[in-house]
């Protein structure tokens, strides 16, 4: 695998700053219609929607597309001409807060979670209300987590900006619009936060066979190499043998990030492989328990409940006027924050999940749980011990 990183430099030359300028212009441009999908797909994926009230609502932005689609069109010129002065594969973001010192000695955090802000309103399928209505209460959880470092997986370029305008006072550095942006607008989604100083990034694209362009982003920093990512999703075969091939894909990158094993590697990502317990689960037979460590760990052998799940489909269900057929169509465990076994020696850590939905919210903060892993090095050749307390 021939493998490029880039030494990161929070200065932008001239064309860095007209490319990120021009890809943040286009998007007031391809707001409109954004916006105009974004309430029809409201109304048609609600079940109790009248047929009038959909009709009149197909009818208007009927009306209006005419303007939305001449303003699309020139945002997407605008993004991609951006694209083309740029030279990096994401836009820097510079925080407010002052770098963190680094130091080997001192414990860290790091935050994952699927918040579901992809464009088009994709995330009223899944039951969650509009990303704009939930930014606040999101970026409230993410600051009073103190996580050091920030992995979200699903985030347009628009709402990772708006996110991050109301974080960025306590980041030194955030990273967004991650990946090629593909005239669909469903790039990888990813976006990475840091009190730290950041050394070198890497983009990384991954085997992808479905609408979104999936890669992994990859951030070099004091403890090491923090990956994120978001693998296909689907139940059937050929989408089970192509996550297969980008766990590998992953794998083979955190061989290579690793030095062979002097640097340690963690990954954060949404996996969309289940976890449900059983002997033949997706999970076991994936090569992630080989390669990886599972930060979240619990006192007995693993078993899938609606408190162990980190994803629910329950107000996706309910939306469409359905009720779950069984446990493992209400809830799912696919997400994941792993440490690469070959470069684990020197790492102690440990995961717990923190809350976005309840049974009781019909339209929660996103329909996957953040989670939240305390880490540290070794100290005087014992593992440091990260109890239930550290973690509160």
């Amino acid at each position: 695998m021939k493998l490029e990183t880039n030494y990161f430099s929070n200065s932008l030359n001239f064309k860095e700053k007209t490319g990120q300028a021009l890809n943040n212009w286009a998007q007031s441009f391809i707001r409109p219609i954004d916006y105009s999908v974004e309430h029809c797909t409201q109304v048609f994926a609600d079940a109790s929607s009248s047929k009038a009230h959909k009709i009149a609502v197909a009818c208007l932005h009927t009306l209006v597309f005419p303007c939305t689609y001449v303003l699309y069109i020139t945002g997407t010129l605008l993004d991609q001409t951006g694209d083309f002065l740029k030279v990096r594969s994401y836009n820097y973001l510079p925080g407010n807060a002052k770098e963190k010192n680094p130091s080997s000695q001192a414990p860290f955090s790091l935050l994952s979670a699927n918040l579901c802000m992809l464009p088009y309103g994709i995330w009223t399928w899944a039951g969650i209300s509009p990303a704009y209505q939930r930014t606040d209460a999101l970026a409230r959880k993410i600051l009073e987590s103190d996580s050091d470092f920030v992995c979200l997986q699903e985030m347009a370029p628009s709402h990772a900006n708006t996110l991050w305008n109301k974080i960025k006072k306590n980041y030194a550095h955030g990273f967004s619009r991650i990946g090629p942006m593909p005239s669909n607008r469903m790039n990888a989604g990813l976006f990475f936060a840091s009190k730290y100083p950041i050394e070198k990034t890497l983009y990384h694209p991954l085997p992808n066979t479905g609408p979104i362009a999936r890669g992994i982003f990859c951030a070099k920093t004091h403890i090491g190499w923090i990956l994120t990512s978001h693998l296909n999703a689907g139940s059937s075969d050929s989408d089970i043998l192509l996550r297969r091939e980008q766990v590998s894909a992953i794998q083979k990158l955190c061989e290579k990030l690793s030095e062979n094993g002097k640097i340690p590697c963690l990954v954060a990502m949404d996996s969309n492989i289940k976890r449900t317990g059983k002997e033949n689960d997706e999970y076991s037979l994936s090569e992630i328990p080989k390669y990886f460590y599972n930060s979240f760990t619990t006192p007995q052998p693993f078993c899938l409940t609606p408190e162990t799940a980190t994803c629910t489909n329950v107000p996706g269900l309910a939306l469409k006027g359905k009720s779950p057929k069984d446990l493992e169509d209400a809830y799912e465990h696919i997400d994941y924050i792993l440490t690469y076994k070959a470069s684990a020696n020197s790492l102690c850590l440990k995961t717990q999940q923190l809350p976005t939905y309840s049974q009781i919210n019909a339209l929660p903060l996103s329909d996957h749980k953040m989670l939240l892993a305390k880490g540290a090095y070794h100290q005087l050749g014992k593992p440091i011990n990260i109890t239930s307390d550290t973690l509160k």
